[in-house]
């Protein structure tokens, strides 16, 4: 069973997470319960906490996955590895302050919750 959800139902559940992310704490529970109502139903598993259950199966938790897929298209964005400019959505400044790579992502400042929680293509 595990598998199977893993092929078919977490997919849907993580689709596009890059572009859309619920930033609202109702709307992450939400898509969370899924995940959360699937593994109280294995066997044996039914008594454990969520963490727990996510531990013995060797699953992520869904929110930790969006944030693994973000950092992913960031890396990708910043190596070329797609065809999305960069400096669309973030500012690249110089850091040697700290042992680093010398590179420091800047996020563009937003006015309002919306707007940041959300890609602006600018054309």
């Amino acid at each position: 069973m595990l598998k199977a959800y893993c092929t078919f139902v977490r997919p849907i559940l993580e689709y596009a997470s890059v572009v859309w992310s619920p930033y609202n704490k109702c709307d992450i529970n939400k898509i969370e319960a899924v995940q959360r109502y699937f593994t109280k139903r294995l066997g044996g598993l039914g008594h454990m906490s969520y963490c727990l259950r996510l531990s013995v199966l060797e699953l992520d938790s869904l929110h930790l996955r969006r944030i693994k897929a973000d950092l992913l298209l960031c890396y990708k964005m910043i190596n070329n590895l797609v065809d999305v400019d960069v400096a669309t959505f973030f500012t690249l400044s110089d850091c040697r302050l700290t042992r680093s790579n010398g590179v420091k992502l800047q996020k563009s400042f937003c006015c309002s919750t919306r707007d940041a929680n959300f890609f602006q293509i600018v054309l």
